[in-house]
């Protein structure tokens, strides 16, 4: 139980989306929450992103660098060091909080047994403007992380202990540093708290690293779950590459018997 409210710190890494960034930082303006810090580690962008920093300079309790990074990992742990408070949050500058996501956070941080992460639903926007929500549920975040590699990053918040235990991300890793990351805090036992809550609204666009860099990806995320989480390796392959080979596969078969008729 935490006898004071907290400081929440929500990190926002971003290069040259100066399009989404704007709406990045007004879900976190919005917030009713009053006790929150944002840190924007802009990678030296080129487009209106620093423009857009400085015109909520003074809005709020905002905190920015503009340098270049070595690649996303370099840039996480920057917002890491930077941070202050006793919980922090990752949220891309293409994606947005939803209004009062920060204060059902911090209520739950405040439930006995204290949680070491807390996470809740996300809300896909694609494209073509539909949406859909992805719930998740209280027993299947280890489940998520050792059979699929995956994690509702954008929902995710973690405490300072947490944080502090587990370290900084390696920075050796280009496209899913936070993976090996999470692997060692899970080896950690973190009290893992789900909220039914959307928190996040995420956009799947044309230009999002998830999509443009998915093949990558999945390569890294695979070399790391081999090497760092053997034991649960043959789970992760199957439910991950394994499935996403047979899913091309028929893809283009039904595609090219298209074609044929």
């Amino acid at each position: 139980m935490m006898a004071t409210p907290p400081l929440v710190s929500i990190i926002t890494v971003t290069k040259n989306r100066a399009g989404f960034l704007k709406r990045n930082i007004q879900s976190i303006l919005e917030q009713s929450y009053p006790l929150l810090e944002h840190i924007v580690v802009d990678g030296a962008s080129s487009d209106d992103s620093l423009r857009v920093i400085k015109e909520y300079e003074t809005a709020y309790r905002l905190r920015w660098i503009s340098e270049p990074d070595k690649n996303h990992a370099e840039a996480y742990n920057k917002g890491i060091k930077l941070s202050k408070g006793s919980i922090v949050g990752f949220l891309n500058s293409d994606d947005e909080y939803l209004p009062g996501t920060v204060q059902a956070v911090v209520d739950a941080f405040s439930r006995e047994p204290v949680p070491d992460i807390v996470y809740g639903n996300i809300l896909f926007v694609y494209d073509d403007s539909t949406e859909r929500i992805k719930r998740f549920d209280t027993t299947n975040a280890r489940k998520m992380l050792y059979h699929t590699g995956f994690l509702p990053q954008q929902t995710l918040f973690y405490s300072r202990n947490i944080l502090e235990r587990t370290g900084l991300m390696n920075d050796a890793l280009i496209w899913v540093p936070e993976n090996e990351w999470w692997l060692r805090m899970f080896k950690l036992h973190p009290r893992i708290t789900y909220v039914d809550q959307v928190f996040t609204k995420a956009s799947l666009h044309k230009g999002s690293i998830s999509i443009l860099r998915a093949k990558e990806q999945l390569r890294e995320t695979t070399k790391i779950h081999l090497f760092k989480d053997p034991w649960h390796f043959p789970i992760y392959f199957w439910n991950r590459p394994l499935k996403s080979a047979a899913w091309r596969f028929v893809h283009n078969f039904l595609h090219n018997l298209a074609l044929r008729e």
